[in-house]
């Protein structure tokens, strides 16, 4: 079985593609873009959900990107009850030092850090996150390779540092970049999280 157990009950899930992703067509993203997406579909979800409690759920770019909108609200929606960060990483600049495609890049002297450097201060998680007053689960896999496990930790880290009581990190040996959700432990994690709130 893969993803959030049925058996719990009373979760819907609503999911979407940013544009430029997955099956989403239209422009080319970019962090203003991508930030916009993301309110326009929080706002329909509590319009269309006006009765449920909403935990939004960032995966890998998704994660910088529910930050950063979180962060930009004046006020959190009432009924958003907390955020789940998958594979979340540390900021963009980190986060591009640790791209396969990056790796290939710096083999070079003359291109070394032109990808780390193009994203530097896109998405600055770590920097935004201490201004969300919200639960927060973080959930990471160990064999993670596109973005590295020490993302976690260390924004984890970040969070404890400011005093974010309200953080937890559960980090799992499997699950990969993109297959986390196929983890019955890491989905149980989950699952647990969003029955606490």
């Amino acid at each position: 079985s893969s993803g959030i157990n049925a058996e719990y009950g009373g979760i819907d899930v609503v999911t979407f593609d940013y544009r430029g992703f997955g099956d989403s067509t239209g422009v080319l993203p970019d962090e203003k873009t991508v930030v916009h997406d993301a309110d326009v579909m929080l706002e329909w979800v509590q319009s269309k959900y006006c009765d449920h409690d909403i935990v939004i759920w960032g995966h890998s770019l998704g994660t910088g990107i529910t930050v950063k909108l979180l962060s930009l609200l004046e006020k959190h929606p009432t009924k958003l009850v907390g955020l789940i960060l998958e594979s979340p990483f540390l900021n963009s600049g980190e986060a591009g030092r640790h791209l396969p495609i990056a790796k290939i890049f710096d083999l070079l002297p003359c291109t070394k850090g032109v990808i780390a450097n193009a994203l530097e201060g896109l998405f600055p998680t770590d920097e935004l996150i201490t201004s969300i007053k919200l639960p927060i689960l973080i959930i990471h896999a160990k064999d993670d390779r596109i973005l590295p496990i020490h993302h976690a930790y260390q924004l984890y880290n970040v969070c404890e540092a400011n005093g974010m009581e309200n953080v937890t990190l559960k980090v799992f040996d499997e699950g990969q970049h993109k297959y986390l959700f196929q983890n019955e432990s890491a989905m149980n994690a989950a699952s647990q999280f969003m029955r606490g709130l």
